[in-house]
């Protein structure tokens, strides 16, 4: 990865032992942070990077499609690793859990490729 995330973390926090799941989520936040060490040291603080099911992190940032594009750079990413990610409102935060997924299988284990994620979307919006 081009920008500082789990090198960043494990190095930071020697004491931290993050699962697989949480390695890959400081990565992608490290990518479209331009660095992990952007984030509110709160938020690293805060976040359970052991867990090996599920990393939620809360910001007090807005995420946009353009300008800073943090919202697009966090869905491509995602996709690209297969990962779900889940915004919800938490009191003045906002919630972005992480879950890994893999490409077979039920709905509730895939995810899809950008790509595919792409199509699905302009499929359902000509059936209108």
């Amino acid at each position: 990865m081009k920008y500082a995330g789990a090198d960043w973390l494990v190095k930071s926090y020697p004491d931290l032992k993050p699962s697989p799941l949480g390695l890959k989520v400081a990565d992608i936040l490290g990518m479209v942070w331009n660095g992990l060490y952007h984030l509110d040291s709160r938020t690293i603080k805060k976040t359970n990077w052991e867990d090996p099911y599920c990393i939620s992190v809360l910001i007090q940032q807005s995420l946009a499609t353009a300008d800073w594009q943090n919202l697009t750079e966090l869905v491509v990413l995602c996709h690209d690793l297969a990962i779900r990610m889940d915004l919800a409102p938490h009191m003045r935060y906002l919630s972005l859990l992480f879950h890994q997924r893999t490409r077979e299988g039920y709905y509730n284990q895939r995810h899809p490729t950008i790509e595919e994620a792409v199509l699905l979307c302009r499929e359902r919006w000509n059936e209108k």
